[in-house]
C-alpha cells in the first residue's frame, strides 16, 4: 500500500522497498529521493529573473491515493511575493520505483521575463558509474549508455554542456541501484525557440557528487528588440530506479503481445529528426498505439485467472518528433519522448488487470536496460 503521509515536521513522506521519497524537504519546496541507501536526489530552487523561488510563500498541499493502493500524488504550489507575484506549482505522481514530476510556472503577461532557471538537481552518496544518454543524431532509438567510471572524473569537470537538455542520467550506487533522471515526454518545451532567446544544461562534478543546472529560458535582445511578454510554461520529467539487471521475473506468460511482430500504421511510429516514420518503431505517445495496446488487454481480461501474467515484449523507448503525438499536428516536429506513455499504459493496464488477481509486464528489447521501463 503506497501512502503519503505528513510528518511532525511538516514534510510529506512516502517509502517503499528500500526507497524514500521526501516532498518539501530538506525546504518547503524542494523534494529529495533516496532511491537506496547510498544515494540522494536534491531539487533545486528555480529563479525567474532575480526573483528566487526559495523566499516564496507556500500556498497549497495535496494528497491523493489511489483506490487499488498502487499509486499517490502530492500537488504542491507556491508564489513569489515580488514584482508581478509569479507562481510555481508542481505536480508528483509516484507509483513503485517511479516519479513523474509536472512543473508549472504562473507568469502574467505583465511580467515580461529575461529569464528563467527551472533549478535542477543535486546526486550525491555512493556513485560508482554515470552515463549520459542524449538525443540520436539519427534514427529515433536512443543510444547505448556509455558509462563512466565516477572516480575517473576529476572534481569540477563540467561533464555536459549543452543547448538541449540530455536525455537521461543514469548512475550506479555502490549498493547495485541504478537511478534514472530523465525528461518527461515533453522534451520539446525544454529548449528555447523564439529568437533572441537561448537554453542551457549543465551537469558538473561536485565534491559531493553531480549537479545539474537548468536554464531553458534566457532573453539576449538586440538594442531594438522588446522584452517578450510573460507566459506560462511548463516543464515534466521523471526519475525512476530499480536494481541491476533486474527485469521481469515471470517464466510463463498467459498472453504476448510483440510490439516489433504487430503491423502498426505509419500515423502510429516514431519519425525521426527528418520528419520519416521508421518501420517497427512505434511511439507510446501516439494514441493510437495506446488505444491498440488497451484493447488487446480488455479481449484477454474475461479468460484471465488468479496469477496470469500478461507481457508486452520488444518494447524500446524511442526519440520521436511527430507534432500529433503532441496533439499539435499543424506543427512541422515536437521531440519528445515515450517513457512516460509506456509507464501510463502499464499503470492502466495493472488496474484493470488486478480485477481478476492478474497482472502486465513490460519486457524491454534486446539492449534496452533502463530502469523507465
Amino acid at each position: 500500500m503506497l501512502e503519503i503521509t505528513r510528518q511532525a515536521d511538516k514534510t510529506f513522506r512516502s517509502f517503499g522497498t528500500n526507497w524514500e521519497v521526501v516532498f518539501d524537504g530538506p525546504k518547503p519546496g524542494l523534494f529529495s529521493l533516496r532511491p537506496d541507501g547510498a544515494l540522494t536526489v536534491v531539487s533545486r530552487y528555480a529563479v525567474i529573473d532575480n526573483l528566487q523561488e526559495s523566499s516564496a510563500l507556500s500556498s497549497s498541499r495535496k494528497v491523493h491515493h489511489s483506490n487499488d493502493g498502487l499509486e499517490a500524488r502530492f500537488e504542491s504550489s507556491c508564489w513569489i511575493p515580488f514584482g508581478a507575484d509569479p507562481g510555481i506549482s508542481r505536480k508528483f505522481k509516484l507509483s513503485e520505483g517511479f516519479l513523474a514530476v509536472t512543473m508549472d510556472f504562473q507568469i502574467r503577461p505583465s511580467f515580461r521575463v529575461r529569464s528563467l532557471f527551472a533549478g535542477g538537481y543535486c546526486l550525491t552518496g555512493g556513485i560508482v558509474q554515470f552515463a549520459v544518454l542524449t538525443a540520436p543524431e539519427s534514427g529515433v532509438v536512443l543510444p547505448q549508455p556509455d558509462w563512466k567510471r565516477f572516480d575517473s572524473v576529476a572534481e569540477g569537470s563540467v561533464i555536459y554542456d549543452s543547448a538541449q537538455p540530455p536525455v537521461a542520467l543514469l548512475a550506479e550506487s555502490t549498493e547495485g541501484t541504478v537511478l534514472e533522471i530523465a525528461t518527461g515526454e515533453d522534451f520539446w518545451r525544454w529548449t528555447a525557440s523564439a529568437s533572441d532567446t537561448v537554453s542551457r544544461y549543465t551537469l558538473t562534478k561536485t565534491e559531493n557528487g553531480l549537479e545539474a543546472s537548468w536554464l531553458p529560458y534566457e532573453f539576449h535582445p538586440r538594442p531594438e528588440v522588446e522584452v517578450p511578454a510573460g507566459r506560462n510554461r511548463r516543464m515534466n520529467f521523471l526519475l525512476a530506479w530499480r536494481k541491476k539487471d533486474e527485469g521481469p521475473r515471470s517464466a510463463n506468460y498467459r498472453e504476448v503481445f510483440d510490439m516489433a511482430a504487430f503491423d502498426w500504421p505509419e500515423t502510429h511510429l516514431a519519425y525521426d529528426q527528418a520528419g520519416n516514420p521508421v518501420k517497427t518503431r512505434p511511439c507510446f505517445a501516439a494514441p493510437g498505439v495506446v488505444n491498440v495496446l488497451k484493447k488487446w488487454v480488455r479481449r484477454k481480461l474475461a479468460d484471465l485467472r488468479e496469477g496470469d501474467v500478461l507481457a508486452v515484449t520488444n518494447v524500446a523507448p524511442v526519440f520521436c518528433t511527430c507534432a500529433a503525438h503532441q496533439d499539435r499536428a499543424r506543427m512541422k516536429s515536437l521531440p519528445h519522448l515515450d517513457v512516460y506513455g509506456i509507464n501510463e499504459f502499464r499503470r492502466w493496464a495493472n488496474r484493470q488487470l488486478a480485477q481478476k488477481g492478474a497482472k502486465l509486464e513490460i519486457v524491454p528489447a534486446e539492449g534496452v536496460n533502463l530502469p523507465s521501463i
